[in-house]
């Protein structure tokens, strides 16, 4: 298996509550140049430098991605970690469709939906805690505002490192005090992200994530403190709070507080309360999620390679009751395979 690493900075001022924060915790802007991109072959291959990226995107249309944006910058999903969301909502244009109806939403549902959608950005209790956390351990070394750092993936082909939203996924790795930390484990180990663990994934990567998501849940403290495996009552009032509007005093930890679900469900829950709020009726949310179609692996399965050839469950089997009845330990994510498309038009 190849290796994909990518060399860049990361701004420090896209990190709540320094600025508004388009990025979050799970998903970091990386600045990159020219020469920023690597690759070999095998583990005894040589790196050698890279631009198949260079105007290269993914998706047609509305939803067309290019991987290097504007200013030079890529999005990085930190590989097996996944934080409480700091803001959530319908992203882009809201859909006219729906996959628990059939045709077009009522033209009175549609302008209900997008009113209820413009009105906030819902929240996660935990969300501040972990980007300010971050914040704090990327301050350590950076200079002029920016910290430099390492992506890096482990892959077959250096395309093989994007996913459908044209970000790139792996780890993020950073100096501090001459030491190598990786953001992703550190952020596990703090017990400030869970373990989200995709099929794109190598198994030593998905080992790596556990052995650090354990350090984090023997803590007991972070997310876990927090963490349910039943989504009660989701909480509307628990909105995106604007650095510009709060003081400092209003950041700490102590102010953190909720009902705590896995990043992925509450996606999924957030969503289909948005649509409950705007009064449109798409049943129940076991029915949502089996509209959803999202489907993992075992995670004992998958960690015995793809020759083993592990069977494909659907998530909505494992959420009985609102309640997630298995681990999120022990649930690897299918997800869907990304076509990158050359500045040319090669695939």
């Amino acid at each position: 298996m190849g290796v994909l690493k990518i060399h860049g900075l990361i701004r420090l001022d896209q990190f709540w509550p320094r600025g508004k924060s388009a990025a979050d915790v799970s998903k970091i802007k990386i600045t990159v140049d020219n020469n920023s991109f690597e690759f070999k072959k095998s583990e005894n291959a040589d790196f050698e430098v890279i631009s198949i990226f260079n105007e290269a995107y993914t998706g047609q249309g509305r939803k067309k991605q290019k991987l290097i944006k504007r200013g030079m910058q890529i999005e990085a999903r930190l590989q097996g970690a996944d934080a409480p969301e700091l803001h959530y909502k319908l992203w882009g244009p809201t859909p006219t469709k729906h996959p628990t109806k059939k045709g077009n939403l009522l033209g009175i549902d549609y302008e209900q939906l997008i009113l209820i959608n413009n009105s906030a950005d819902f929240r996660q209790p935990m969300a501040e805690t972990a980007s300010v956390k971050l914040l704090e351990l990327l301050s350590k070394n950076a200079k002029g505002g920016q910290v430099a750092c390492t992506f890096v993936s482990e892959v077959n082909s250096p395309e093989d490192a994007c996913d459908v939203y044209g970000r790139f996924v792996g780890d993020v790795i950073i100096e501090v005090k001459s030491k190598r930390v990786c953001i992703n484990h550190w952020l596990l180990e703090k017990a400030l992200a869970f373990p989200a663990l995709y099929s794109g994934m190598a198994v030593n990567e998905v080992k790596n994530v556990l052995d650090a998501a354990q350090k984090g849940r023997d803590t007991k403290s972070g997310v876990y403190a927090l963490y349910k495996d039943y989504f009660g009552v989701f909480d509307n009032k628990l909105r995106y709070r604007n650095p510009a509007t709060i003081s400092k005093s209003g950041t700490s930890a102590a102010m953190d507080k909720g009902h705590l679900v896995h990043p992925k469900i509450y996606r999924r829950w957030c969503v289909y309360h948005i649509y409950k709020m705007a009064k449109v009726d798409i049943g129940t949310f076991g029915e949502y999620l089996k509209a959803c179609g999202d489907m993992f692996y075992y995670t004992i399965d998958f960690l015995k390679g793809a020759a083993a050839k592990p069977q494909q469950h659907y998530l909505h089997d494992v959420v009985k009751g609102n309640r997630l009845i298995v681990p999120v330990q022990d649930i690897v994510f299918i997800e869907k395979e990304a076509t990158i498309v050359q500045g040319d038009g090669d695939e």
